[in-house]
């Protein structure tokens, strides 16, 4: 983002847009992996180049906005919330089956079973996943583990929800500078902070 900056500062508007379209390239690439981790990393690189781009957006010619667009719109889509949580289970049975687990058997089947059952709800709106998360969650009361991830669960979804508005915020920016409706100032403040 330095590179693109001085891009920017320089009016080499092509090789700036050269490197943002890359930030998101790389951004999407890591989140592909689907893990939770991975989905924070892609977010927040996401910020990083949204947040340099409503710095500067009217300053970019049309063409190249436009350019900037058809990039976008060819990368491959962000994991879902379903497709991260199905990545989470996966992650969780290798772990499992690793030599030198501290787990006791029984907590460590139940954490699986309990990741099944989130799988099948995942792609739930946020008010009505975090419902079933609880009462899933009070069907394994003594499982330490589901209680340390009930949490980061509910987070990881909202800031997967925050993300998903951010891109879609991202893209309209693009479009609203490129059609000349932009008011000169950018569309700085439509990127959502979210945590994870």
């Amino acid at each position: 983002m330095f590179q693109a900056r001085l891009h920017i500062q320089e009016e080499e508007f092509e090789e700036a847009c050269h490197v943002i379209v890359s930030a998101v390239t790389f951004s999407r690439h890591i989140g592909q992996d689907g893990i939770m981790i991975a989905r924070l990393i892609e977010s927040s690189m996401f910020k990083i180049v949204a947040n340099l781009c409503a710095w500067k957006s009217t300053a970019f010619p049309k063409p190249v906005l436009k350019g900037i667009q058809e990039d976008l719109r060819s990368l491959p889509v962000s994991t879902t919330a379903k497709e991260v949580l199905l990545a989470e289970s996966q992650y969780s049975a290798r772990l499992s089956q690793q030599n030198g687990n501290h787990h006791p058997k029984k907590q460590i089947d139940d954490f699986l079973e309990f990741y099944d059952q989130v799988v099948a709800f995942g792609a739930l709106p946020l008010d009505q996943l975090e419902g079933q998360l609880k009462k899933l969650g009070d069907s394994f009361p003594d499982n330490i583990m589901i209680k340390r991830v009930l949490p980061v669960i509910s987070r990881m979804r909202h800031q997967i929800a925050v993300h998903e508005v951010n891109t879609a915020s991202f893209g309209a920016g693009f479009e609203s500078v490129a059609l000349g409706s932009a008011s000169g100032q950018g569309w700085q403040g439509s990127i959502r902070q979210g945590p994870l």
